[in-house]
């Protein structure tokens, strides 16, 4: 990676794993990687250059479920706290 920061003048914040059998064979079949193979290199690392990008933290604990419930806890605890 020091050899690319160094030709493009810029940090390297996200690197891909070389899977070309996973990739290929996800394509062949037009199936997600995140379905077909999740715990696959190749896959984590495109997970997290996405939550990096959509500007979503690293944490995967508690799913979908738990982000929702989580931001509708924080939107009730702010409203409590400035009606105290």
């Amino acid at each position: 990676t020091d050899d690319i920061t160094q030709a493009l003048g810029r940090e390297v914040v996200a690197t891909v794993a070389n899977d070309y059998p996973t990739v290929a064979k996800c394509i062949d079949e037009g199936k997600l990687l995140v379905e077909e193979s999740p715990k696959a290199k190749v896959t984590e690392d495109l997970v997290q250059m996405a939550r990096q990008l959509a500007g979503v933290g690293a944490d995967r604990r508690g799913g979908w479920l738990r982000s929702l419930v989580g931001k509708f806890g924080d939107e009730a605890k702010r409203k409590a706290e400035s009606n105290a």
